[in-house]
């Protein structure tokens, strides 16, 4: 018994002794920053940048100089970065530091932060410096795409603007005679020799409001196709898209499919067919949204068309 107290006695000193393991405080020295000689760009414009752990880092409190609006919420502690088709800015003048120090040479530490930022909807990464927020290039695509040049040293970032292209048929809808005729719908949209978009597809001519947004995130992008709740055949083309969703207007991402996407859905690119990820359904404002999520970045002035197959179950799932 004594030797058994003594045990226990000399295993509670020690615990005594041992540091205890806490999580990480804002403040707390997160990792290294290190001098770089990569010269790190916003559309064709120099920005400062900074390596973090072997990633291209900007402040994101300078993207605010490069078209992105960067706003801080001080009751959440929230700093938001969004991107908006008609935000205007003048980036300014940087120009790259002389490197004096040999890349990979210790600079400054990088310290935990209780800032998150939110990135078109998506929290990111993020560290302190100095009082600044960094956050790395890669964690931006939903903003666009970073090209890396090895031979260059340069880390070349290029937004890519929402977009959207819309319709609305004054000519009243073509009727079938039959309904049950109808086993799909192909919408298609074609871009012209001077840069305008036409609707075209079998069965299209069934809707008289259509409109398709075109959208970057953090998944890839994603296409949607939207239609007015009091189309005469948008009950059809739902039973397509509704059988392949796999997370509603609701916000439930953990609807399962009915029917295997790939059986139903067909969406291409530029004549490339696109593997489709996830399909959503939303709706508000007398209007049904159609998204599609992909792998795939493209620019308006690089799509010649986007054709989107949906074809009905022969049976209800």
């Amino acid at each position: 018994m004594k030797q058994f107290l003594s045990v226990l006695l000399t295993f509670a000193c020690l615990l005594a002794v041992l540091p205890l393991s806490v999580s990480a405080r804002p403040g707390d020295i997160a990792g290294a920053v290190y001098y770089s000689d990569i010269r790190a760009s916003v559309d064709g414009h120099p920005i400062e940048s900074y390596n973090v752990d072997g990633y291209t880092a900007v402040c994101a409190e300078d993207l605010a100089s490069y078209g992105f609006s960067v706003v801080w919420h001080g009751a959440s502690r929230l700093l938001e970065i969004r991107l908006y088709t008609d935000y205007e800015s003048t980036p300014p003048e940087y120009t790259y530091p002389e490197v004096t120090k040999p890349a990979g040479t210790y600079r400054m530490p990088y310290l935990e932060t209780d800032i998150q930022v939110l990135a078109g909807g998506t929290i990111i990464p993020s560290w302190n410096i100095d009082g600044r927020t960094l956050v790395r290039l890669r964690d931006l695509t939903m903003f666009g795409v970073t090209v890396w040049d090895p031979v260059a040293r340069t880390s070349a970032f290029t937004k890519i603007l929402q977009w959207t292209m819309n319709y609305d048929i004054t000519a009243a809808p073509i009727m079938p005679d039959n309904m049950t005729d109808i086993s799909g719908f192909d919408l298609t949209v074609i871009r012209d020799d001077i840069g305008h978009f036409h609707l075209d597809g079998e069965n299209a001519a069934y809707f008289a409001h259509y409109s398709l947004q075109w959208n970057f995130t953090a998944d890839g992008a994603d296409v949607r196709f939207s239609f007015y709740q009091n189309e005469p055949h948008l009950d059809l083309l739902r039973q397509a898209v509704d059988a392949c969703a796999n997370w509603d207007y609701r916000g439930n991402f953990a609807v399962t499919p009915k029917a295997d996407i790939a059986s139903l859905m067909t969406l291409t690119i530029n004549g490339e067919e696109k593997s489709i990820h996830t399909v959503g359904v939303t709706q508000g404002n007398g209007h049904v949204d159609y998204i599609l999520t992909f792998d795939g970045c493209y620019p308006r002035a690089e799509v010649s068309d986007i054709r989107l197959t949906c074809r009905i179950p022969t049976e209800t799932p």
